[in-house]
């Protein structure tokens, strides 16, 4: 029947109140669709909490800032990483460190 719908469409045979009901049953369709969305699972999100080093990429999704913002940070001397296996390291402990000495207490 879908496909019978769609050549009348095509050959614009299809009047008005049979492409309102067709656009109906779209609607009740894709209604459905969110209704079982709404009521899924959500996945859970992976926790980098329990981890004791970051890369820099994950050091900058920690922070919310750039890749570069962190390499810069690690320039001024204010991350200190470990080149573990010629990667930088960044231990969580330095991250909360850098954290708590550069809040700012209005």
């Amino acid at each position: 029947m879908q496909n019978e719908n769609d050549s009348k469409i095509l050959a614009g045979l299809a009047s008005i109140p049979e492409l309102l009901e067709m656009l109906q049953r779209i609607n009740e369709r894709l209604d459905s669709i969110e209704k079982k969305l709404k009521h899924s699972p959500a996945i859970p999100a992976v926790s980098t909490r329990n981890k004791r080093f970051f890369t820099v990429r994950e050091t900058a999704q920690e922070l919310s800032v750039s890749i570069k913002t962190v390499y810069r940070l690690i320039d001024r001397k204010l991350l200190n990483p470990s080149r573990a296996l010629r990667t930088f390291r960044i231990p969580l402990k330095d991250i909360e460190d850098f954290l708590a000495e550069t809040r700012c207490d209005f």
